[in-house]
């Protein structure tokens, strides 16, 4: 009996591919049973025989970090970004990719000024007679 968590879809995965490469089930029973897609259910099996349970359960070869700004450098980036300047142009200024100005930006490390549309007037047209 095999049991993992509901949002657990690596395990899902894993625990379907067993059944169907020790010859328990067919693909298809697993398709109807579960209501996933064929072609998933392949590309599962085909893991695990070629890559076995590590092809499910490793760690990502790349990990995510994100550049380290030195204080001193994020608050030259800020001035830069209260003045106006576009993330593109600031990162070229201090020789940072625009990638990571948007992540501090979004994790709140920094503050991206935000444009103010120009107001446009309406202009009312009269026709005199």
């Amino acid at each position: 009996m095999f049991s993992h968590e509901e949002d657990d879809l690596e395990s899902f995965r894993f625990i379907t591919s067993q059944l169907v490469v020790g010859g328990n089930v067919k693909q298809q029973q697993i398709v109807k049973a579960f209501g996933v897609s064929a072609i998933s259910v392949k590309r599962s099996v085909k893991r695990l025989r070629e890559h076995g349970p590590k092809g499910f359960f490793r760690q990502s070869a790349r990990t995510r970090s994100a550049h380290v700004l030195t204080p001193e450098v994020k608050a030259k980036v800020q001035k830069c970004l209260e003045r106006g300047q576009s993330v593109s142009e600031t990162g070229k200024k201090f020789n940072i990719k625009s990638s990571t100005i948007h992540k501090a930006i979004q994790s709140g490390q920094l503050e991206k000024k935000k444009r103010q549309k120009a107001l446009r007037s309406k202009e009312t047209k009269v026709s005199v007679p």
